[in-house]
């Protein structure tokens, strides 16, 4: 959790998360077993239970490897997003696209069609193309066909050093498993991330895999579908810039949910109750000139 501090600074805490105050049960299958997946990794496996979680009237799965089975440095993978090593990050993301379709088969949920919110979730492409090949008796090529139309990849990040890419080495004892049950080398999955004749040695992009996964890819805005088409023009070396296929979508914002409470009362009170019905009403830039600096500095911090 992230805020200001009396000097301006942002800051990040970390609450403790007990899991019994929350409003969380286990997944279970259609026999009530709870749900357990598990992926291979350089250091074995690594197993992980299913959370579930309504959001209204959205069930949420969270994976979680805190538990038993797990060897303590394993245990920690789920702890923390964002962790500083990239060996871990790499367990995260194995584990969201792999162990998440995993997780998905077990409950029996089979979706036609699969968003890709950035290339976090990219190695479930790969799961999918086994699970295809295994559920209609296909070939890896036919499989190769079918991803990408069932799969839209979602870009939010206009700068390319904001984007995960690993190293090869780091890479390949994590993608063997997955060579493996696809029958194929293991530099062969590596290439699905990798640019245009860029070498074995290039390094894995997340953007890569997701977007060549995906036959509809997208960025957040009208310009930011401009700066992601500048920016990966080099994966599409044959199509002139605005022929790249990554199109967009307007992000909105449901201004109740991600303003905070003071703020909000802050607004209310200068602007009026109902700004949030027109929040890009000119007079509301004109209004916001009047809140006071100490009292949009306490709102803040």
């Amino acid at each position: 959790r992230q805020f200001l501090d009396q000097d301006g600074w942002q800051q990040e805490e970390y609450p403790e998360t007990d899991i019994y105050h929350l409003p969380l049960e286990r997944a279970k299958d259609r026999q009530d077993n709870d749900i357990k997946v598990s992926i291979d990794g350089p250091d074995g496996k690594v197993h992980a239970v299913v959370w579930r979680l309504m959001v209204g009237c959205i069930p949420l799965y969270l994976l979680d490897t805190n538990i038993a089975e797990n060897s303590p440095e394993a245990r920690e993978i789920t702890a923390r997003l964002y962790a500083g090593e990239q060996k871990i990050r790499v367990y995260q993301e194995i584990l969201l696209g792999v162990g998440g379709m995993r997780a998905l088969d077990a409950m029996g949920i089979h979706p036609a069609v699969c968003h890709l919110n950035e290339g976090h979730s990219a190695f479930s492409s790969i799961e999918r193309l086994y699970q295809i090949m295994t559920a209609h008796h296909v070939n890896l090529k036919t499989a190769l066909e079918i991803i990408p139309r069932t799969t839209v990849f979602t870009t939010h990040t206009p700068v390319a050093a904001g984007n995960e890419e690993f190293h090869p080495d780091l890479m390949r004892p994590f993608l063997k498993p997955l060579a493996e049950r696809l029958n194929i080398p293991v530099e062969e999955v590596l290439s699905w991330g990798q640019a245009p004749d860029a070498g074995s040695d290039a390094p894995m992009s997340m953007f890569v895999l997701g977007s060549r996964m995906s036959q509809y890819c997208n960025g957040v805005s009208k310009l930011h579908g401009k700066v992601s088409r500048q920016l990966w023009a080099h994966i599409w070396r044959d199509l002139p810039e605005n022929e790249v296929p990554i199109t967009h979508i307007t992000n909105g914002i449901h201004i109740p949910s991600w303003l905070s409470h003071e703020m909000a009362l802050l607004f209310d009170r200068y602007i009026g109750p109902e700004w949030c019905l027109h929040p890009s009403q000119p007079d509301n830039e004109e209004r916001i000139d009047h809140i006071y600096d100490e009292e949009l500095w306490r709102a803040h911090v």
